[in-house]
């Protein structure tokens, strides 16, 4: 992304964060017409695209957008304001039986190759080829021979699918939760980061774990847990909020693979940890027609399971290499980490708004404000003069004039002008408006990237159903499968990671999930856990490929990988339970719940000692077979296997590596031996 100067740069900074408020605005006023809706969102983030990202980094100028560049910026904003603005506005979309007129034609081809330029540019060249494939496809599919050949395809099916349609393409539902709930909480992670939770939450980590065995790695991990609470997007190829540990954990002694695959394996993690995961789960609460809340209780298990098993290898790997903690003198006192613990307040009030079962965006638009509020407040405590006031007559008037519709915009709006006005007021909190403003620009820059993904996600489901490739798929993973649903999982499964290795995670949940999803639940899987599966190998892709993770270390990317997957075994392995097992969906009675929890985690901890080959001491190559083979055992949900019973089998097996660890140390039959003798 370009580093802006001087006019180009206040004026696209401006651009940025209105584009922030508007969504904001729009998440608590209350949102319009859906495709109205999802026009705007791309209106004003398609353009920052263009001026923002280079067409050829190296080549282009770095500090200004080229005059290419302004041109495409112009252009991107045509298609949208012809929409709104436009004399067929107020026409039904073209899934209404609308034929598109010439200037609809004109305007969706140009809006089409606007997305791809921008795909290529911001997010995925490999997103870019494949929409721009399948729009290939859809114009030449009539004069292709064998099984290439489909019927013709108008250039009216083909902008009407990928432009007018409100129920897909780049205006379709995918983009529509971008417009909606992603959107809103982007604008929460950023002003989470810049409030200071996030460096508390390290804090927090080094003090709880520091002084343990393999200390620095395990506050990463639980560092990255965390953050995931409130920042539901790992960054790009592995670098997650516990990259910056890995020169320290290779100063300490882990090995450079080991410690790249923990940080990009915590990396993936961050996206399955609630209340704020990844923007799979609003498709997956979207598909499944059910609260995102529940997607949440849903998902919340297997994040745990995740995260334990990446600790559980760290500690025996620290075990095994005689890794110490940190010196009492680099651990923060408890009382100057406590200091930062009201900044998790809006946290909590998130959670609990969403428990409460109130809509996403509105839950983390609220907590949004009180942000900003807490992390004022915390930084002067004498603001609280200010904000109690303000706070108690917006209260007010939403009690006694809530019912009207004006009524929640003024109120909020009539609040915000208040306190603006009096942090311009003090000289010493006027610096926090300069911060405000600076979230509110990162907020939108980070939209435009997700706005893309899902636009460009939607694109490439409408090429797929105008030509009747989602169906082709559907019918070749149910014969290659042969009615198994393990089959089909795996199949689905490797598919995932593939995507997942190129696309977005986003965009490689939406295009399996329209093809396989259906599948699974034909086999007999319930629909959610069907769409959680692709939703969690979406994710899980991150893993598999830790090229910013590596780089740091200076670690093979390929080794990396490969120890990243083994350190996420976890997510694995509950991806394909949630198929067999709804109490990983926390779905249940809840002794079966805790039993199955209790159960995969005494297998996850086995396997993470088979994997390292250390528990209480080294472990012998036969007894780490063997003890991976009965974690696994012991980790997945057989049918007809009460969860108790695993319980018991993992309880006597971690007891008897404990009490006898010398028998299943290297050597120890061989000793044997010779005493008998």
């Amino acid at each position: 992304m370009r580093e802006l100067a001087g006019p180009t740069r206040s004026v696209v900074a401006a651009w940025a964060a209105l584009a922030t408020l508007l969504h904001l605005h729009a998440a608590v006023a209350g949102f319009g017409a859906p495709l109205e809706l999802r026009v705007q969102h791309l209106l004003v983030l398609l353009p920052l695209a263009f001026l923002l990202w280079p067409a050829r980094p190296g080549t282009s100028p770095a500090h200004r957008p080229s005059g290419p560049d302004l041109a495409l910026a112009l252009l991107s904003m045509l298609p949208g304001l012809h929409a709104l603005l436009g004399p067929d506005r107020d026409a039904p979309s073209l899934g209404n039986a609308v034929q598109p007129g010439s200037a609809e034609l004109l305007l969706g081809g140009l809006a089409a190759l606007l997305v791809i330029e921008a795909l290529r540019r911001a997010v995925a060249p490999v997103l870019a080829g494949l929409v721009a494939a399948g729009i290939l496809y859809l114009v030449a599919c009539a004069y292709l021979p064998g099984i290439l050949h489909h019927r013709g395809v108008t250039l009216h099916e083909i902008v009407g699918s990928l432009y007018l349609s409100e129920g897909m393409g780049m205006h379709g539902p995918v983009t529509g939760i971008s417009a909606t709930m992603v959107a809103a909480f982007v604008a929460l992670a950023v002003a989470s980061e810049r409030s200071g939770v996030a460096r508390f939450l390290h804090d927090l980590a080094i003090r709880a774990a520091g002084r343990q065995v393999g200390g620095p790695a395990k506050a990463a991990v639980a560092s990255s847990a965390l953050s995931g609470m409130f920042s539901g997007a790992s960054t790009v190829h592995g670098l997650a909020p516990g990259s910056p540990a890995i020169p320290a954990m290779v100063r300490l002694g882990f090995d450079r693979h080991f410690a790249a695959g923990v940080a990009a394996s915590s990396s993936a993690g961050i996206q399955f940890m609630p209340p704020a995961m990844g923007a799979g789960a609003f498709a997956v609460a979207l598909a499944v027609d059910i609260p995102y809340g529940q997607a949440c209780l849903a998902a919340l298990l297997g994040a745990l399971l995740h995260f334990l098993m990446i600790l559980a290898s760290v500690h025996f790997e620290a075990r095994r290499l005689r890794i110490p903690g940190l010196p009492e003198a680099g651990i923060p006192a408890w009382r100057e980490v406590l200091r930062g613990a009201p900044l998790l307040l809006p946290l909590v009030l998130l959670a609990v708004l969403l428990l409460l079962g109130r809509p996403p965006h509105l839950a983390a638009s609220w907590a949004f404000v009180a942000t900003f509020l807490v992390s004022w407040v915390h930084r002067h405590p004498r603001a609280i003069l200010l904000v109690l006031p303000v706070a108690v007559a917006v209260a007010l008037a939403l009690a006694r004039f809530g019912e009207h519709a004006v009524a929640w915009p003024l109120s909020i709006a009539l609040g915000a002008a208040s306190l603006l006005a009096m942090l311009w007021s003090r000289p010493g909190t006027r610096p926090m408006l300069r911060e405000a403003f600076v979230v509110l620009v990162d907020a939108g820059c980070r939209m435009v990237v997700v706005a893309l993904a899902c636009a460009g996600a939607g694109m490439l489901v409408a090429c797929l159903a105008v030509a009747g490739l989602d169906a082709a798929a559907s019918g070749a993973i149910r014969a290659l499968s042969q009615g198994s649903l393990l089959a089909a999982g795996a199949l689905l499964a490797a598919s995932t990671l593939v995507l997942g290795k190129y696309l977005p995670a986003i965009a490689a949940h939406v295009v399996v999930a329209s093809v396989g999803a259906r599948v699974l639940v034909e086999l007999g899987a319930p629909a959610l856990a069907a769409h959680m599966f692709v939703f969690w190998f979406s994710i899980l892709a991150v893993a598999t490929v830790p090229a910013s993770a590596a780089s740091i270390a200076g670690a093979d990317r390929l080794r990396a990988g490969l120890a990243s997957a083994r350190l996420a075994l976890a997510g694995f392995v509950v991806g394909f339970g949630y198929l067999h097992a709804p109490a990983l969906l926390m779905q249940g009675a809840w002794p079966v719940i805790l039993g199955e929890a209790l159960a995969s985690a005494a297998g996850f901890i086995l396997a993470a000692a088979a994997f390292s080959g250390h528990f209480r001491d080294n472990l012998a190559s036969g007894w780490r077979v063997a003890l991976g083979m009965a974690a696994i055992v012991l980790a997945l949900p057989l049918e007809g296997l009460d969860p108790w019973v695993r319980v018991a089998c993992g309880a006597v097996a971690c007891a008897v590596l404990w009490l006898a660890s010398r028998a299943f140390a290297p050597g120890a039959a061989h000793l044997a031996t010779r005493r008998d003798e």
